[in-house]
């Protein structure tokens, strides 16, 4: 909403974000990182018709269109996550937990970056034109 002008109307997407998160953690936390965790998500889920209706109607982005990102999303999050995990159990558990850490998060964007490719997501534009403007100011020469 800031690119239009109009910051103020995602207040009510994040503030029904809030509430789910805040609503599902008291009635279903039971002290367990997992069980936080899975209310935090449910909460996000619940939340999303609010943000599918600012888009609507503040953006003209159609639900079709939404839901088309959406799904291509949801193919991006499933093949990511699961070579992620196969490339996991394949790693030593004996190296340390820092080294892991940064080992898998380049492994994640080496993964995640062509599927963007693969599945025409929008945010490839965007790495895309960052790319360039990069190139343009001489910081990648891509040699």
């Amino acid at each position: 909403m800031t690119g239009i002008g109009r910051p103020h109307l995602v207040i009510f997407p994040l503030l029904i974000t809030l509430l789910c998160k805040v609503v599902l953690v008291a009635w279903l936390f039971d002290g367990t990182l997992s069980s936080f965790a899975m209310c935090i998500a449910i909460g996000q889920v619940f939340s999303i018709p609010s943000y599918v209706w600012i888009n609507r109607k503040y953006l003209q982005i159609p639900i079709g269109d939404w839901l088309g990102d959406a799904f291509k999303a949801l193919g991006v999050v499933g093949l990511s996550a699961t070579l992620l995990w196969l490339v996991n159990s394949m790693i030593a558990q004996v190296i340390p937990v820092f080294i892991h850490l940064v080992l898998m998060a380049f492994v994640y964007i080496l993964i995640v970056i062509p599927l963007f490719w693969i599945f025409r997501l929008p945010i490839w534009e965007e790495i895309s034109d960052v790319v360039v403007r990069v190139r343009g100011q001489g910081i990648v020469t891509g040699k």
